[in-house]
């Protein structure tokens, strides 16, 4: 299929290109660089950078960068248009490890060698790293969610922490003591059947939202604990249409449209066939339809909290319609009851079950795609936001709608000039709007 953006003179959108600078201890590697990928994920609690070098093995030893210095890389946006460089972002990597190939030597060398070879250094965001795995220790009482972590929060060095405020746990707890562990596994999403005792520890025992949370610290030592649930249905940061095929220049004036919304760098197209998933039945009949969890109030011997999986995720997992009730397409064959008693409850509050039922509906479809013009690179490392999926196939437009971004994998590679592309993979409960 011709590329719909060159058939005509005025779809022409000034390109973004790159500059891209590394520097590790005081040496300037930035004529060595051949390619960056920095993945960000709500499975992660910080980003993860991949910087590849065309070097010679000896330089690596004789310099020995090994991981004892920190790597500064630095990434600026060229505006075509505007004329003018604009910086992206600086961060600054720890060294966690390398892949490269020793060439066959002489014993000893006369003369200098230039058995150059492709290095790629595996590194992660220094601050957001020190940040998430601080030790933390203390007891509350009488407090709220955000209030506690608030509270830990001051004491591991983040810059800030965007805590979404709709549909948040606004219960006090009585009392909980904090055991001695990481930051991030106190406050992090909880990993449903994880066998770790401390994943998640506060959203494990009580449920950060009233649905799907999504934490998630970027490479300015940012932490964001998301509503997923409620993020959905707001308005989108990215839009991404994909486009048709074109016979005989048909819609030329539909691209032309995209092209010049493109300009704001929240809207992007794809060409791309994608790829996509969807196993309803097989979480609905893992989990079961019909749950009861049985509880101890303070007051009472026990209680039991009846909940259905399919209304579970209709109110508090990540849907979007445009109109009436989503369909999960589930058989009725999967349909089983299930009692559940490894939760003690807060009381007879039914939001840590809305959370943990939520989270593992929220991926039940799924979508990939490639994005590869004019990449804006903030918004798209913004994991957890909503984007907007528009197929303008008229078969495929049950599929448009409100996702979740869930990852992205910027790819960053020079020819001639630095260009972007990006791979992004979003979720939501169900199949079609």
């Amino acid at each position: 299929m011709p590329d719909p953006i060159r058939m005509s003179p005025s779809t022409n959108l000034g390109l973004k290109t790159y500059e891209v600078k590394v520097r590790i201890k005081d040496l300037d590697y930035t004529n060595d660089i051949v390619g960056v990928t920095i993945i960000s994920t709500l499975a992660s609690a910080y980003q993860m950078v991949d910087v590849s070098l065309f070097l010679d093995p000896a330089d690596v030893i004789l310099n020995e960068l090994f991981g004892g210095e920190s790597i500064k890389l630095s990434v600026f946006l060229l505006r075509e248009i505007a004329g003018y460089a604009e910086k992206i972002f600086d961060m600054d990597l720890i060294f966690l490890s390398s892949d490269f190939t020793f060439a066959e030597r002489a014993q000893k060398s006369e003369e200098k060698s230039w058995d150059r070879t492709i290095v790629t250094v595996h590194t992660i965001p220094k601050d957001p790293y020190k940040s998430m795995t601080t030790l933390v220790n203390d007891v509350f009482i009488g407090q709220n969610l955000n209030s506690i972590i608030s509270g830990l929060a001051s004491k591991v060095g983040l810059a800030s922490v965007q805590y979404d405020t709709e549909g948040q746990n606004t219960i006090p707890v009585d009392q909980v003591c904090i055991p001695p562990t990481t930051f991030y596994k106190i406050i992090k999403e909880a990993t449903v059947g994880a066998a770790d005792t401390f994943d998640g520890f506060l959203d494990q025992r009580f449920g950060l939202f009233d649905g799907v949370a999504g934490v998630f610290c970027d490479y300015k030592n940012n932490l964001y604990i998301k509503n997923l649930t409620n993020r959905i249905k707001m308005a989108q940061t990215l839009t991404i249409y994909q486009l048709a095929s074109m016979q005989d220049g048909d819609n030329k004036s539909e691209f032309e449209r995209i092209i010049s919304e493109m300009e704001d760098g929240n809207v992007y197209y794809t060409n791309d066939v994608l790829e996509s998933d969807y196993f309803a039945n097989a979480k609905f009949g893992s989990i079961s339809t019909n749950i009861n969890h049985i509880v101890k109030p303070a007051n009472k011997l026990y209680t039991i909290i009846n909940q259905d999986l399919e209304d579970i995720a209709k109110k508090y997992s990540l849907v979007y319609t445009a109109q009436g009730s989503p369909d999960f397409f589930i058989d009725p064959a999967i349909g089983r009851t299930r009692y559940l008693n490894e939760d003690t409850g807060n009381e007879e509050e039914q939001t840590i079950f809305n959370s943990k039922l939520s989270k593992s509906l929220a991926d039940l479809s799924t979508i990939e795609m490639n994005i590869e013009r004019n990449i804006e690179m903030n918004p798209v490392m913004s994991v957890g936001d909503c984007v907007k999926f528009k197929p303008l196939t008229v078969d495929y437009q049950k599929f448009e709608g409100k996702y979740i971004l869930f990852r992205s994998q910027i790819e960053l590679v020079r020819k001639n000039n630095w260009l972007a592309t990006a791979n992004l993979v979003l979720i939501r409960s169900n199949k079609k709007k």
